[in-house]
């Protein structure tokens, strides 16, 4: 039996558009999403960068095509002749995309010839030095060209209204991706391993139920619990499920060790991930409005509102109380090792374009978005489509 997909299980509210939503689907093809990062406003792949020699970083552009991001740090590693700690970027991009970004290296080993293409499906180009390394929050943002296909209907008068609307902002919810898409765990994830029940988080990422062809081995998994026994049953086991394995195999019940199989850029995502869903929590129980609470603050045309962190022995607002009510939350174990952080209640589109297309039920569609802003967070409001028409 495979698990049924709700919004509920990405914690996000009601739509906010009542106009007629055109439904369908994102991402049949890699290039259906296009992401391209924004430096300055402007895409990176129109821009001339200069190619400064002095700074300790080197800094390039990576285009990748249906490359998930732990194996696009891998390659860069590989590439450059460093660790995957020595690599940097300026966030995760859709695995199954077309995408283009800035990465960072601090003191390559070895820098190839630009551009360079180690794999049918990533290119590393204009490489030059900085002084500073890409971060998250470094960019301004994302410009997306997007296709939707099976749509139920395209009427180019609503959504045109929907693209005015759209303009005055939306609800800055986490998108689906953030919390694993087809199998929605990282926050539970992220949970466990604050929480430091490492064998409770073993068995969720190896046994919690899938919608793609993994589901097989992740049955046996909580059929048996037996890691042996899985490794030989599994076929295509995924690279990080092996490592997991092999670690049980050699090393029976080391659960804390198994969880040191993870790449440490998946670590701090399942643990963001915690106080994203709490986040989505938050905003779908406070809604849209201007008034501002405790904890919050107004800052030009939106609101900046703190998150969780391990400064709070309290929740900072009666909407916080009631998401930690619903979370069940232990402040003093949960937040214990958590930093502050915030978010903005609004995510603003720009530069909302409709493209032409000779086909029918497809709609294509461009814009730009500010940094941790989710293009399928948009775009679920126009489709209103079940989440698994989302990755």
């Amino acid at each position: 039996m495979k698990v049924k997909l709700s919004d509920e299980l990405y914690y996000l509210g009601p739509y906010q558009w009542k106009g007629d939503p055109i439904g369908g689907r994102i991402k049949a093809k890699p290039t259906d999403f296009i992401v391209i990062e924004l430096d300055k406003g402007t895409p990176i792949t129109q821009i001339d960068y200069e190619k400064t020699t002095s700074g300790l970083f080197l800094v390039g552009q990576v285009w990748k095509k249906k490359v998930d991001h732990s194996k696009m740090v891998k390659t860069i590693a590989k590439t450059f002749k460093v660790t995957e700690n020595d690599i940097s970027t300026g966030g995760i991009k859709d695995a199954f995309a077309e995408t283009s970004q800035l990465f960072s290296v601090y003191q390559p080993r070895r820098v190839p010839s630009d551009p360079f293409q180690p794999h049918m499906n990533i290119e590393f180009s204009n490489f030059r030095y900085a002084r500073e390394r890409i971060f998250p929050g470094s960019m301004d943002g994302n410009y997306f060209d997007i296709t939707i296909r099976e749509c139920k209907s395209i009427d180019i008068e609503n959504i045109n209204n929907f693209g005015k609307w759209v303009e005055k902002g939306v609800i800055n919810y986490y998108g689906y991706q953030r919390f694993g898409s087809s199998r929605p765990i990282t926050a539970q994830m992220g949970r466990l391993l604050i929480q430091g029940d490492y064998e409770e988080a073993i068995n969720v990422y190896l046994g919690s139920e899938a919608t793609d062809e993994s589901e097989n081995g992740r049955k046996l998994w909580r059929d048996t619990k037996d890691p042996k026994n899985l490794l030989s049953n599994w076929l295509n086991v995924p690279q990080i499920e092996k490592g997991i394995l092999n670690h049980l195999i050699n090393r029976t019940r080391d659960f804390k060790g198994a969880v040191g199989k993870f790449p440490p850029f998946l670590l701090r995502i399942f643990r963001s991930a915690f106080i994203s869903a709490m986040t989505n929590d938050y905003l779908s129980i406070r809604g849209f409005s201007d008034t501002l609470l405790k904890g919050e603050r107004k800052i030009n045309d939106n609101i900046e509102i703190a998150l969780p962190s391990k400064q709070w022995n309290r929740p900072l607002n009666e909407v916080w109380g009631k998401v930690f009510q619903n979370f069940s939350i232990n402040i003093e174990k949960e937040l214990r090792h958590i930093n502050h952080t915030s978010r903005y209640l609004k995510s603003y589109v720009k530069n909302w374009q409709i493209k032409e297309t000779d086909e029918e039920q497809i709609f294509r569609v461009s814009f730009k978005l500010g940094t941790g802003c989710y293009a399928t967070t948009v775009l679920r409001e126009l489709m209103q489509s079940l989440p698994n028409s989302f990755f």
